[in-house]
């Protein structure tokens, strides 16, 4: 009889995206008996994810955190990297999928397990448009890469992006970034069955309130709209998250004398996916993101999308026309004319669009990302 290939997938915390993922993977796989899954992570909660915090008791046996209730910050770089080669020491695994490829506990971690006669996976969504890179900092990633023999990676940008690095001739593998559509279609589907808000005249953002976010540039381009379009001044922008700009965006948003704009703080799923489903489009305005969840989110809702170019998602899920528009960020007329360009939809266009957001999305469930991870579990 074949001794079952050991695979663990490292996180620095988990969170409901993560959990929904490997569960799913857990369920379709975790039984065979080729195949022993670990699911381990270094912390319970990120400061700068609170919703990433536990939200739910991880009691499944091939759940394990090595500091639980305590947050990453609290825990040094040098502890969790002791922590993590007596764990990779102990357990002597096959094949590890780990989180990042300039982090130095991963690092470590991907040397531990080459050393131990294992295989390293990185998982990466990161893309040549997230900062502005220097020489020797990507020569740095190139050399860190190289114990690696293969990448998870989120898209196209992203996998364009690694193979710049060097790595050229090894496995890479797209879907890393997915979210549990079906439940939440189930939960939709659940309350739209007693009520009906498609007529609510707004537009949606969901996200942190940091300065790549660019959610300062959002309140400029959807006053403009407001005061620009006098018929459709009843129309909303409602902001969900929260953040260290939070008191300075609300200023903003008085100075350019627009009562339409409603800052809702941070709201949890499921609730949050009713916000998203009755909005006429949700916004993703980033000057920087590696992919977008928020953007899954929304097709999966049935909601179309206006995105920043520079999100890493948009070859994948912004498909002009169909699910949405991307545009550029700091362009602030074009996103008032594309946010103009909903207001006028009409009841047959916009049904059609949601109709396409829920069909594109479909290719983009947790089935993509644990088939992904079997890629490099059983290559072929």
């Amino acid at each position: 009889m074949n001794k079952s290939k050991k695979v663990v997938l490292v996180y620095p915390s988990l969170g409901p995206y993560h959990i929904a993922r490997l569960r799913h993977l857990y369920s379709n796989f975790g039984g065979d008996d080729d195949v022993d899954f670990c699911f381990l992570s270094i912390a319970e909660s990120q400061r700068d994810y609170p919703w990433f915090s536990a939200q739910e008791a991880i009691d499944e046996q091939h759940f394990e955190t090595l500091y639980p209730n305590r947050g990453l910050e609290e825990i040094s770089t040098t502890r969790a990297i002791i922590a993590l080669s007596r764990f990779i020491v102990h357990r002597k695994p096959d094949l590890v999928f780990l989180y990042s490829y300039s982090d130095p506990r991963s690092v470590f971690v991907a040397i531990v397990t080459v050393l131990m006669g294992g295989k390293a996976v990185i998982m990466s969504d990161s893309t040549y448009l997230d900062f502005p890179r220097s020489k020797l900092k990507e020569w740095f990633k190139s050399v860190a890469l190289s114990l690696f023999s293969g990448a998870f990676v989120s898209g196209v940008r992203a996998e364009k992006y690694i193979r710049s690095l060097g790595f050229i001739e090894r496995r890479i593998v797209q879907g890393v970034n997915v979210v549990d559509n079906s439940s939440i279609r189930d939960f939709l589907s659940n309350k739209l069955k007693t009520e009906d808000a498609r007529n609510e005249k707004y537009f949606i953002s969901v996200a942190r309130m940091i300065e790549k976010k660019n959610i300062e540039g959002l309140i400029v381009s959807f006053s403009n709209f407001v005061n620009e379009n006098p018929s459709y001044a009843d129309f909303r922008l409602l902001l969900c998250g929260d953040g260290p700009l939070r008191e300075d965006l609300q200023q903003k948003a008085i100075e350019l004398d627009n009562g339409n704009i409603e800052f809702c703080g941070h709201v949890r799923q499921p609730e949050l996916f009713e916000y998203i489903s009755n909005a006429k489009a949700l916004i993703l305005p980033s000057r920087s993101e590696q992919w977008g969840l928020v953007v899954n989110e929304a097709l999966a809702c049935g909601t179309p999308v206006l995105v920043s170019d520079y999100c890493g998602c948009v070859p994948e899920l912004v498909i002009e026309g169909l699910t949405g528009w991307s545009f550029d960020p700091i362009d602030h007329e074009r996103l008032s004319k594309l946010l103009l360009k909903f207001a006028k939809m009409s009841p047959a266009s916009e049904l059609e669009m949601r109709e396409n957001c829920v069909r594109v999305i479909s290719d983009w469930g947790l089935e993509r990302f644990s088939n992904g991870v079997m890629n490099f579990v059983r290559p072929r």
